[in-house]
């Protein structure tokens, strides 16, 4: 910006100096009239021109929210004040010599030059103006071609192949700062991503290390406790626990590589028709063992549908909703259950349990994002279930979701193509 601006203050110098010039030499030729209008329009385009690099350069101007709504008039206005430019030039330069008219040729074809690379647009360059360039050497053109003399074939076929050589300069200028724009919007977002990506990885090993920890602490404490207590039921009841913490541990360990192998992208869904009615029973009786334990009533709904799906994503996928219904739900019924929708099909796992906080269903299916009502004894669990869900749903060439309209507990989905 502020390199356009001094080039623009070089073409109203390089104007100023043709002013100068048409005082100094024409000013007993010209007729009275015709020099006294064309003072006039000089001094008015003058006047406005410098006004309006003042207020660019030095008054409200320079703030950057007057340039984003100001900046794209610069060629409109840059356009208009060529007219008294040009009616200065058709009032004053017939009575010229040769010699005289060379010398304006010359200032005036330096200042286009100021004008064709100083009104080049800062990227993204919207295109507005870009012939503009050529409106003053056009009226120097028609000039020549319409003012015979010695040199005006000659001086127009020249002004014509110098201002096309700047609109191309200017057109290459724009394209330039264009790719150079986009080059650097391109490393803003690489470089976001890999930071993100770095903070993301470093979320993973800081809740790693503290969520592995806590069941391995309760693991030890228990075992202490089964150790120093006599046989009986206080014994049982801590052996029970130290198993459910080693549980908890393994879980953590199946979940933390389930996520690393689908960041890594190294599973490839084995997709084939799959009966629901078995999968859905499979993963009933898999989780029905920690219902059991922690007084939830685990239901399984037959179907006959059938989905193209992985039978292991699949198991996996809802055996995350299923898990996250039982141990985070506080709920005391879970219903799992398959609907046809068209040519798709949704599993659904349903709850009563206390539902999803509204300002947690717009991210609940982010990575390391835990619910705000989790009802866990021991705060485990990444926060990936239900991310690591939708991921391999997406596998699947599915997806995975919340419905908000459900009211008494929740209801996720799961849904696939049917088969």
């Amino acid at each position: 910006m502020a390199l356009i601006l001094r080039i623009q203050w070089l073409a109203l110098a390089a104007f100023l100096g043709a002013a100068l010039f048409l005082r100094g030499t024409l000013h007993g030729r010209v007729p009275a009239g015709d020099y006294a209008v064309q003072s006039a329009l000089s001094r008015a385009y003058m006047a406005f021109w410098f006004g309006w690099l003042l207020w660019y350069s030095f008054g409200p101007g320079r703030r950057r929210p007057f340039r984003r709504r100001w900046l794209f008039l610069d060629p409109l206005l840059t356009w208009l004040s060529m007219v008294p430019v040009i009616a200065t030039m058709w009032l004053a330069w017939p009575w010229a010599t040769p010699q005289e008219v060379l010398a304006l040729v010359i200032i005036y074809m330096a200042a286009i030059t100021a004008i064709s690379f100083g009104t080049a647009r800062l990227p993204p360059s919207r295109g507005f103006g870009a012939w503009l360039p050529m409106v003053l050497p056009t009226a120097m053109v028609a000039f020549f071609l319409t003012h015979s003399s010695p040199v005006s074939r000659p001086l127009a076929l020249w002004i014509t192949l110098v201002s096309i050589g700047f609109l191309f300069g200017r057109e290459a200028i724009e394209r330039l700062l264009n790719d150079a724009d986009a080059a650097r919007r391109a490393a803003a977002e690489a470089l976001a991503t890999v930071a993100a990506e770095r903070d993301a990885k470093t979320r993973f090993l800081a809740s790693a290390s503290h969520d592995l920890g806590q069941p391995i602490q309760a693991a030890r404490l228990f075992f202490d406790q089964a150790m120093r207590s006599p046989e009986g039921p206080a014994r049982t009841t801590a052996a029970r626990n130290v198993r459910w913490a080693f549980d908890t541990t393994e879980a953590l360990l199946r979940q933390m590589i389930e996520h690393l192998r689908l960041d890594a992208g190294r599973i490839e869904p084995q997709l084939a028709p799959l009966p629901l009615g078995a999968a859905i029973a499979r993963v009933a009786e898999l989780h029905d063992p920690a219902a059991r334990l922690a007084g939830v009533s685990l239901r399984a709904l037959p179907s006959r549908l059938v989905a193209v799906a992985d039978p292991m994503l699949l198991d996996s996928a809802l055996g995350n909703f299923v898990a996250n219904a039982v141990r985070h739900a506080a709920a005391r019924r879970v219903v799992i259950a398959a609907r046809r929708r068209g040519n798709r099909v949704r599993l659904w796992v349903i709850d009563d349990g206390t539902g999803v906080a509204p300002a947690d269903v717009g991210r609940l299916f982010e990575d390391y994002v835990q619910g705000s009502d989790h009802g866990d004894r021991v705060r485990g669990g990444f926060g990936l279930g239900l991310a690591s869900a939708r991921r391999m749903a997406r596998l699947m060439g599915g997806d995975a979701g919340l419905d908000p309209r459900w009211r008494r507990g929740s209801a996720f989905w799961l849904e696939l193509p049917a088969g």
